[in-house]
């Protein structure tokens, strides 16, 4: 049961965005909209975020999600990420450095050409479809997109990537290493399932195999632990 302030509604104002509750008889505060959730990770450290969504995020999927996609961004640019990978018979852990953060638009190509250095991508505008990151590492030749979530199926729009890819110059073929990962809750990965898949064919051009898509994508988890 939250409890918080509201006060007079305004077309130009937000207002009641945080809100106090007991947890293990301890009062506590969450914000309740994604609005405040995001500034709030923007600035937070990842063990504010872990801890959030740990202890005090369940109640709230919209928020906590949030705080999730936050959390990636955070490890990304200031811890590196430790992932564990889903496999056929069994999981396989797997590092990323820190890389710099900058922000695309996937509908229409980038004015200067890719950074050498290894660089996360993050789609302009918050309903982008799809996916929420591109890592991309031109030396090395590969693009990792990244959708992170904390539900347990997503769908898999590949009109999307095809579009960032454009946008971002990658020439077609199989000269690069495209992956795409899904990243989701320790407490979801091994039943995580990537449905439906729209737009099949859409990255063939890339060395993607039609019908096959969600064979190919893969499923990672990203550690919550305080």
């Amino acid at each position: 049961m939250f409890r918080g302030n509201l006060g007079e509604s305004s077309p130009t104002a937000i207002n009641g965005l945080m809100a106090t509750f007991y947890h293990k008889n301890k009062l506590c505060w969450l914000p309740v909209s994604r609005y405040v959730s995001t500034a709030l990770a923007s600035v937070a450290e990842a063990s504010t975020l872990k801890r959030m969504i740990t202890e005090y995020g369940m109640a709230n999927p919209v928020v906590r999600g949030c705080l999730f996609e936050m959390l990636f961004f955070e490890e990304v640019k200031r811890n590196g990420l430790s992932l564990t990978l889903r496999g056929e018979s069994k999981e396989s852990l797997e590092h990323w450095e820190v890389c710099p953060i900058d922000s695309f638009n996937p509908r229409c190509p980038l004015l200067e050409s890719l950074p050498e250095a290894r660089t996360c991508f993050r789609p302009e505008g918050i309903f982008q479809g799809g996916f929420d990151a591109v890592i991309v590492d031109r030396e090395a030749q590969k693009v990792e997109f990244v959708q992170v979530t904390i539900a347990m199926k997503h769908s898999f729009k590949l009109k999307y990537f095809s579009q960032a890819l454009i946008a971002l110059g990658i020439p077609e073929g199989t000269g690069w290493n495209l992956r795409v990962i899904f990243v989701t809750l320790p407490t979801n990965l091994k039943r995580f399932r990537i449905e439906p898949v729209e737009d099949s064919g859409a990255l063939a051009r890339y060395g993607w195999k039609r019908g096959k898509e969600s064979e190919q994508a893969e499923v990672a988890a990203l550690d919550i632990t305080v």
